[in-house]
């Protein structure tokens, strides 16, 4: 195991939580849009 594996593990571990808050936006983005038609 060399010195870098763990920062390549959480550079990993960061591109996924960033992908998830994207994907969090993006569906509140759209909730927030079909509330605003509903009314």
């Amino acid at each position: 195991m060399t010195q870098r594996e763990p920062l390549r593990q959480a550079n990993g571990s960061l591109g996924v939580l960033a992908q998830q808050l994207q994907n969090a936006k993006l569906q509140a983005d759209a909730a927030h849009g079909a509330l605003k038609q509903g009314r």
